[in-house]
């Protein structure tokens, strides 16, 4: 599968997608920026790579690799992005909520097929209806598996796990599916949770001077300065501790993701 998808300036930032599908399985995304008349950039190097290998490891359980090429004339990231990619995480540590948004209904999915598929190989071909363009990867990794697959890689008959969405919070388990095996999101995280620890030690010392300074008639500017800081410092240890969590576990809730 080879497609090109040209996308206007105010469909998800502008820019023309090429999607490819090599079996049985890799998957590469290029994006070519636009220009601010919405055309998209010629040159090899306005693209940007995504190669998305993936492997079966069980029935259910499949390891993604994910490469990114990053062309020098990309546009510049979020300012709050470029600060929590260049203090505390690698900028791969947000491509996890692209994972999330459909790791707990493709968990349901997949059981719901190997069920139907027992008794029709080819049951997906009547249980999804493929009906974009984005779509067309799927399909033809499902009909390379029916052509050349045997049924998966674990065969038709192979048993899946018994299923974990009635407790959502197994599937989104960043902490386990990728900072445990990532020595820069574990790392970062463990400096956001000291951070956060030091930040608290900062702002509860603060609010002491604050209230033993009025106490015993410090000068009003220093009062002021610790009463102020205080909460501050209060702030930054809960933006710390947020980022440190994000490295373990975020609740995906559609209502306010999407």
């Amino acid at each position: 599968m080879d497609q090109l998808r040209r996308l206007s300036p105010d469909q998800e930032g502008g820019y023309a997608q090429r999607h490819t599908y090599q079996a049985p399985g890799v998957f590469l995304i290029e994006q070519h920026y636009a220009n601010e008349a919405g055309e998209a950039a010629k040159a090899k190097a306005g693209a940007l790579n995504f190669h998305t290998y993936m492997t079966p490891l069980s029935p259910g359980v499949t390891r993604i690799v994910l490469r990114t090429l990053v062309p020098a004339d990309a546009p510049p990231p979020p300012l709050a992005e470029w600060l929590a990619t260049a203090l505390v995480l690698p900028h791969h540590h947000y491509l996890s909520l692209v994972f999330e948004s459909d790791m707990v209904i493709l968990h349901e999915q997949e059981r719901t097929l190997r069920a139907a598929a027992a008794a029709a190989p080819d049951a997906w071909r009547r249980l999804f209806f493929l009906a974009t363009a984005g779509d067309t990867g799927v399909a033809c990794a499902r009909n390379w598996l029916d052509a050349h697959g045997g049924g998966g890689p674990f065969g038709a008959a192979a048993a899946l796990a018994p299923s974990v969405a009635a407790d959502h919070k197994v599937v989104l388990d960043r902490g386990q599916r990728h900072a445990a095996h990532c020595p820069a999101c574990r790392r970062g995280g463990e400096r956001a949770a000291a951070a956060a620890r030091a930040l608290g030690v900062l702002a509860g010392v603060a609010a002491s001077g604050a209230v033993a300074g009025a106490a015993v008639g410090a000068p009003l500017g220093a009062v002021l300065g610790a009463a102020v800081a205080a909460p501050a410092l209060g702030a930054a240890a809960r933006a710390a501790d947020v980022v440190s969590q994000s490295t373990r576990f975020v609740d995906w809730v559609h209502a306010y993701n999407e």
